[in-house]
């Protein structure tokens, strides 16, 4: 997380490897999108987390 600089992309395989609880995921999206860093999860529940394309900004 440290060396991720603005413009990157954080790839996930599954939402449950990002964070333990939906607070500290929320934590975390929230911090990825103050630094303007993009979410990717590949799959499972989240898989259509994509916040690099318009679509998944509207869902986060």
């Amino acid at each position: 997380m440290k060396a991720l600089q603005p413009g990157d992309t954080l790839v996930v395989c599954k939402l449950d490897r990002l964070g333990r609880d939906l607070k500290e995921l929320i934590a975390i999206v929230e911090e990825l999108q103050q630094r303007e860093i993009g979410l990717k999860v590949l799959t499972g529940l989240g898989a259509q987390i994509d916040t690099t394309s318009a679509n998944g900004r509207f869902i986060c």
